[in-house]
């Protein structure tokens, strides 16, 4: 039976226009976008070589790991080459001036 766990990350205003950040949540870590106002969630870690995905760069509705150059949506996940795989996107929302971010498990 599947689950989620909500999680606050933080204060909107922790989360700089245009900035990649790395928390941890349940001994995940993740990286939180914020980008055109927009708050998004994904692992740390780029599909193709899983190298961190905090040090990479944002491009206009995608981040970019800068190891491979292989870039993600931030809406669907979809990645260009060298990777193949699918970035898993987690629901990132802001309540009451807080991210929070839900993570469903199987």
């Amino acid at each position: 039976m599947a689950s989620e766990s909500r999680h606050d990350v933080g204060a909107e205003t922790d989360f700089a226009e245009g900035s990649i950040t790395k928390v941890t949540v349940d001994d995940r870590d993740l990286v939180i976008v914020k980008q055109d106002g927009r708050v998004y969630a994904m692992p740390d870690r780029c599909t193709h070589a899983k190298y961190p995905l905090h040090d990479g760069e944002l491009e206009a509705g995608k981040i970019k790991c800068i190891h491979h150059g292989a870039t993600f949506d931030l809406e669907s996940g979809k990645p260009t080459m060298p990777a193949f795989k699918k970035l898993e996107l987690f629901d990132a929302t802001v309540e009451e001036g807080r991210v929070v971010v839900t993570i469903q498990t199987a």
